[in-house]
């Protein structure tokens, strides 16, 4: 929603509540107020706190009485939260608290009503000081109780409303969610919160996957996960949320750490796309050499066989361990598999060139995904010295395809012009290739019906 939405929103609960025991009590705060105090145009959502004892329940049910709400709201007592829409405004959804002076653990003495606090005790238990600033709904006034959060977006930096240590504790997942502002915003962590990740990173080991994965899908899909990946292997969290990416670190690839390509070739891709399978096959592209590489006795010279399908394996138990969806997992493993498709100057004639090109066509199925296939060879490409780059294989692929898609000589699902005699193997993402039919495992394909052989009389 718009900023002017969130206010008229804002209006309308302050005309609600006037006169009531809630009057003075309601603030919105995190998102909605951070994002208004950073001058962006519009918020994702509006999060409500109430200074009252089961503040949120209470608010929920009061103004589900006289039927202000699209529909009963949903409640979580055992955190004191609810969830609802005004009949006003029913596309948007409003979550509201109780201000709590402690974390809820669900264990004896963590009981949401017994942790009602005030709202500068509410303040030190937020993850971030610009995520508490908080907005009196009845006065229109902006309180900060950390005294940090305007300081903070003056400076453009990122610090915690109280002890670094206590609040990653809290829930370790916020290194990764400093990790994702930090690389949203650009702005700096300082060596005190940067100190107190590391120190806290183990914690990680405890949250559940699911968590995490929202935090990296993010942090890919946002301006600068590169330097996402950085900060996490600076902070000590990438061992917890890619364990295979550190064997990278002290991996030498072309005489740097194998993990400073990866880096290098994120960077680069996120420049070419903004598709997350694209990203994330760029930060795993080439993990599998650590495993495949091989020394000739003889000349001394190191290569890496198969080292594509290696590094597609492990892609994709890295992203099924995150439980990332289905497609995403099989789109960065197809895209990864296929990376290290060689140009003409590699093969031995132009002809085989092109049936290597037709395979690739029809696994690919359309020219849409070719692109995507060469944004990551690409992107692999720019991030190698001048000397290992092969300057033609990219442009040859895009320009051959182009000219054979234009002229219905191409083998992509849509010009269905299959090579006689290939294989009809699955591909390395896992998905049939469409188009071929499956030969009947007798060689002829009988009939359905009726006997194989006549009974004899």
């Amino acid at each position: 929603m718009d900023i002017s939405e969130f206010h008229l929103i804002i209006d309308r609960l302050r005309a609600i509540i006037a006169g009531s025991e809630f009057e003075g009590r309601v603030y919105a705060v995190g998102g909605c107020t951070r994002d208004e105090a950073l001058g962006l145009d519009s918020i994702k959502d509006i999060d409500l706190a109430v200074e009252l004892p089961d503040g949120g329940l209470k608010l929920a049910e009061w103004l589900y009485q006289r039927r202000l709400t699209t529909g009963v709201p949903t409640t979580f007592p055992r955190y004191g939260t609810a969830m609802l829409r005004l009949r006003a405004f029913p596309d948007d959804e409003i979550e509201i608290v109780q201000t709590r002076c402690g974390k809820y653990s669900g264990e004896e003495g963590s009981d949401p009503s017994e942790m009602f606090g005030p709202v500068a005790g509410d303040c030190r238990l937020r993850d971030l000081s610009i995520n508490s600033i908080y907005l009196n709904v009845s006065t229109g006034e902006l309180l900060d109780p950390s005294g940090r959060a305007f300081d903070d977006i003056r400076e453009r930096r990122l610090r915690t409303p109280d002890d670094p240590v206590r609040v990653f504790d809290d829930d370790p997942v916020r290194i990764l969610r400093v990790i994702r502002f930090a690389t949203r915003l650009g702005w700096d962590i300082p060596p005190e919160m940067l100190d107190a990740m590391v120190k806290t990173a183990p914690g990680l080991r405890a949250i559940k996957v699911e968590r995490m994965r929202q935090e990296i899908e993010k942090m890919f899909a946002g301006p600068d996960p590169a330097r996402a990946l950085d900060l996490m292997n600076r902070s000590h969290a990438l061992g917890y949320v890619f364990p295979d990416l550190c064997r990278a670190r002290t991996f030498d690839d072309s005489g740097r750490p194998l993990i400073d390509h990866l880096h290098s070739t994120l960077a680069c891709a996120a420049a070419l796309d903004t598709r997350l399978p694209v990203r994330l096959a760029a930060a795993f592209h080439d993990l599998g050499k650590v495993a495949s590489r091989r020394t000739d006795p003889a000349s001394g010279v190191v290569s890496y066989p198969d080292h594509d399908s290696r590094s597609a394996r492990l892609a994709r138990k890295l992203l099924a361990r995150l439980r990332f969806d289905g497609p995403i997992i099989r789109e960065t493993v197809f895209l990864i598999a296929h990376h290290h498709f060689p140009g003409p100057t590699e093969l031995k004639s132009e002809e085989r060139a092109l049936k290597r090109l037709r395979r690739l066509q029809a696994e690919c199925r359309s020219l849409e995904r070719l692109e995507r296939l060469l944004a990551l060879m690409e992107a692999d490409r720019n991030a190698r010295d001048e000397a290992d780059r092969i300057p033609d294989r990219i442009e040859w692929i895009r320009r051959t395809s182009r000219k054979m898609k234009a002229e219905g000589d191409s083998s992509f699902a849509d010009g269905s012009r299959y090579v006689p005699g290939e294989k009809t193997a699955d591909n390395a993402s896992g998905e049939k290739i469409k188009g071929r039919k499956r030969a009947h495992r007798g060689g002829k394909r009988r009939r359905s019906s009726g006997p194989r052989h006549p009974k004899k009389e």
